[in-house]
Formats: C-alpha cells, sequence, structure tokens
C-alpha cells in the first residue's frame, strides 16, 4: 500500500508574523495621518475664531472710539469672555468657546489705541496673537501671529 501523505492547509508562522507586521505598519500610519488632521482642523477653527473677534472688536473701536478695556484698568490683560459684554450681541452673536485654553485679551484706549488677543494653538503646542502688532507686554510680544 502507498503511504498517504497528509497535507495540512494553512499559514506558517512566518506569514502570519508578515502580515502583522503590515497591519501594524498601515495602523501607525493612519494614526499619524489623524493627529494631522485633528490639528488642521483645530487651527482652522482658531482661524475662524479669531476672524470673528477681529471683527467684533474692530466695530466696536469704529463705534466708540477706543477699543474695549478690561475691568482693571487700560493695558491690563483679561480673559476674553470677561469683554464679551462689549461685543455680544452688538457685534458678535457670540464668542469663540475657549474653557479649554483661555484666550486672553489686552485692549488700550490711549496712544491710538492697541488690542490683542492670545490664543492656544494645537499644531505649534503654543500661544498664538491676533490684532496689533506692537503690544509692549513680553509675554505677549514673544507670541507668533496666527
Amino acid at each position: 500500500m502507498e503511504a498517504i501523505r497528509s497535507r495540512s492547509s494553512g499559514f506558517t508562522i512566518v506569514e502570519l508574523l508578515i502580515v502583522v507586521v503590515i497591519i501594524a505598519i498601515l495602523a501607525a500610519i493612519t494614526i499619524i495621518a489623524f493627529n494631522g488632521v485633528q490639528n488642521r482642523a483645530s487651527d482652522s477653527a482658531l482661524s475662524q475664531n479669531a476672524t470673528v473677534v477681529s471683527k467684533a472688536v474692530t466695530m466696536y473701536q469704529v463705534d466708540n472710539s477706543k477699543y474695549p478695556i478690561c475691568a482693571g484698568g487700560d493695558g491690563t490683560s483679561c480673559t476674553l469672555a470677561s469683554v464679551s459684554s462689549n461685543l455680544v450681541p452688538m457685534y458678535t452673536s457670540n464668542l469663540p468657546d475657549d474653557t479649554q485654553y483661555p484666550y486672553r485679551y489686552v485692549g488700550t484706549a490711549t496712544g491710538g489705541g492697541m488690542w490683542s488677543v492670545r490664543i492656544y494653538k494645537k499644531s505649534i503646542g503654543n500661544f498664538c496673537k491676533i490684532g496689533s502688532s506692537n503690544m509692549l507686554s513680553t509675554w505677549w510680544s514673544n507670541a507668533p501671529v496666527c
């Protein structure tokens, strides 16, 4: 009698290992791409928020011949929310939600008037600013423009 050879079908451990490595590489690429998309989306929302704030502050200045100032006095920084009563609802329907990283605002009514808002930008992992470029405060002037 002829011996019947049993041939088992299936994958070898090397073939399975190669498949697992390929899947891991594709997953890593997908995660990296997804994080980049999230940061770009966050920065896009930040740009829209900056535009809303900029327009509202500019319209306030046109009507009042000065920029809104914080309750602490001229040139003192405060949260953007603390000057919202000057801007909402007359100049904008609402200000951006800044609960995670509060926007810092400073405005001056003297010397021609200046204003700036400091915003957290996720893609650079730091703050950037919009508004007047010559604010005197060192922590403000070192921030890049958004």
